[in-house]
């Protein structure tokens, strides 16, 4: 992976099962919209809605909050890897198959603010529907999720009918190139810990750091 600034980063928690599953497979799955609790992401409704699939980064490397909402049974872990490389290996992979994609920041609005937004977003959709503007609600959420920070990537998958109600697709990426880090639940027992780390280095073969979050630690390490 290359080299970046702290501001390229992104991370995202999963279930360490869910990160074997990545490093066995390279199968990288992407959500539809219908399939997340928030409604508001399925307010618009085009003729593409069925062939758009997104997934979730944050750009926080520090956050109490995500530990919580996303690692509920205190065992999961943090991947981490660049903007940059994600772009790259969606890029490529859109040289395999008949995708598209987008990446960019959630931008966080007040109600009228979305409401006002997601008008004209309709109003273009009225005139001409494209990739550009179908997906372009997914970047917009309300001021109560800003606390995630988020960078979206959407997919557009072509081979999708437009009735399709498929609620996940799978899009082949190198796992090994994009994530460089591992961080593990700063509450989750050291034993965990250790058998992640034997797992990933022994079994695995993963060559990037797998550690224990310091979060809650009083030492005043830092981590990124």
């Amino acid at each position: 992976m290359r080299s970046a600034t702290s501001s390229n980063f992104l991370y995202r928690i999963v279930r360490f099962e869910r990160l074997v599953q990545l490093l066995k497979t390279d199968e990288w799955h992407f959500a539809h919209p219908s399939t997340w609790e928030d409604p508001y992401e399925i307010r618009t409704v085009n003729p593409l809605s069925s062939s758009l699939f997104a997934q979730c980064w944050c750009r926080k490397g520090v956050s109490d909050a995500m530990w919580r909402i996303y690692s509920s049974d205190k065992l999961g872990v943090r991947i981490r890897t660049t903007a940059t490389s994600l772009n790259e290996a969606l890029t490529l992979a859109t040289l395999r198959r008949k995708l598209g994609h987008r990446m960019n920041k959630v931008s966080y609005v007040t109600e009228r603010q979305y409401a006002e937004r997601i008008a004209v977003i309709n109003a273009s959709l009225a005139k001409r529907v494209t990739f550009a503007r179908a997906s372009q609600h997914l970047f917009l959420k309300r001021v109560a999720f800003e606390h995630e920070a988020e960078t979206r990537v959407v997919v557009f998958d072509l081979d999708q009918p437009l009735e399709s109600t498929v609620k996940f697709v799978k899009v082949q990426l190198p796992t090994r190139d994009l994530i460089d880090s591992v961080l593990v639940d700063p509450r989750a027992p050291d034993e965990y810990v250790e058998m992640y780390q034997d797992y990933l280095a022994r079994t695995l073969h993963f060559a990037g750091k797998v550690e224990k979050s310091s979060l809650y630690r009083s030492s005043g390490l830092r981590e990124s």
